[in-house]
């Protein structure tokens, strides 16, 4: 059984006939609901069975996702397989600054990279730091909610959380 309240590492079985025959191994933040998913192992016999989802599915129910992807790569492949998984991705408008280039070397073959897929690194890229796009995962319906609100306050809005009045609220 799942526990009621995960803070740290999570165990969650898979029970049948009262013998665990599978278990998922997931760490949680419980200040904003972000998590790992360390480990999935289901029993040889009952492979192939679905089980391995079964387990998967219920610890990411117990989870929101935050991911910062940098511009020069797709999010959609993950958000396809999030979306088999029954959540929805939304993208935060804007762009976050990550870290410096290492070197001049990876700036340059970034700055090709991004050239190459039609982006524009202009006062970005070109100023020496990575910038990635933000995106939320939720369960179905509510990333667009939480990526509305967080849209109010992104890089260039002029907003804070403190100065949104009245917010739509996310459902859990």
């Amino acid at each position: 059984m799942p526990p009621d309240e995960v803070v740290g590492p999570g165990r969650i079985e898979l029970r049948l006939d009262g013998r665990a025959v599978g278990v998922a191994t997931l760490v949680v933040c419980p200040q904003d609901r972000t998590g790992v998913l360390e480990h999935v192992q289901v029993d040889d016999e009952h492979r192939g069975r679905g089980y391995g989802r079964i387990l998967a599915l219920a610890a990411f129910s117990r989870v929101d996702w935050a991911t910062f992807v940098l511009r020069m790569f797709s999010y959609d492949p993950v958000a396809a397989s999030l979306a088999e998984l029954g959540y929805q991705s939304a993208r935060v408008d804007g762009v976050f600054r990550q870290r410096r280039f290492a070197s001049e070397e990876e700036q340059t073959q970034i700055l090709d990279t991004l050239s190459s897929a039609g982006m524009d690194p202009e006062g970005l890229e070109t100023d020496g730091w990575l910038y990635a796009h933000l995106y939320i995962s939720r369960p179905a319906g509510a990333a667009t909610e939480l990526a509305t609100v967080m849209n109010a306050v992104s890089p260039g809005s002029g907003t804070s959380l403190a100065e949104l009045a009245d917010p739509p609220p996310i459902r859990q």
